[in-house]
């Protein structure tokens, strides 16, 4: 009995461990015709993606994880948007991971997006035009649960990503990252 009490919180621990959120990596991408797009991640989870003096350019700041069923983002930001063609788009991006890699992109619009969209930037994760869509509107804070659109087979890893394309000249959001807790130092 004894040992099988010694089994079951080492088990316990193991699990505790294991559901803990990781950050993989982050991962920027703003369109290279550009001088002036960015996308950056700085001190304190402080998330800007925006356009500079061209209508048409984009900006993504994702972030690799698992572990974590949520993302809580606090928006301190954004430039009023206008729409420049199918692909223009504000919000955010989750890839889901399977068994096949990452097979599912959700795009989640916080101001602007079209149902036409066939540009597949940005160009990490699913790498596609987005299997679904929905519209959050803007908001003060986004808590998004990840299971909310999840695939079958996810294992919990994912990248969230916030990005902005072919929104306007010197379009831009600006965002704090709240929850999981990897950049708030």
């Amino acid at each position: 009995m004894k040992n099988l009490l010694v089994l079951l919180i080492a088990f316990s621990a193991i699990s505790a461990l294991q559901a803990q959120p990781k950050e993989i990596r982050y991962i920027r991408e703003d369109w290279p015709n550009s001088q002036t797009d960015y996308a950056s991640l700085q001190r304190g989870g402080i998330i800007n993606v925006g356009l500079g003096n061209g209508e048409w350019g984009y900006g993504f700041l994702g972030v690799e994880m698992e572990g974590t069923m949520k993302v809580v983002i606090e928006m301190i930001n954004s430039t009023p948007f206008s729409k420049s063609d199918p692909n223009s788009f504000a919000g955010f991006i989750i890839d889901y991971h399977t068994a096949k890699g990452y097979t599912k992109r959700m795009l989640l619009s916080i101001g602007m997006h079209d149902e036409t969209r066939w540009d597949v930037t940005p160009t990490y994760g699913s790498h596609n035009k987005g299997n679904d869509l929905r519209y959050l509107g803007l908001r003060n804070s986004y808590e998004i649960d990840f299971g909310t659109y999840a695939p079958a087979g996810w294992d919990g890893k994912v990248i969230f990503t916030v990005g902005i394309q072919n929104a306007g000249i010197n379009s831009s959001i600006s965002a704090k990252w709240l929850y999981p807790n990897f950049y708030n130092y």
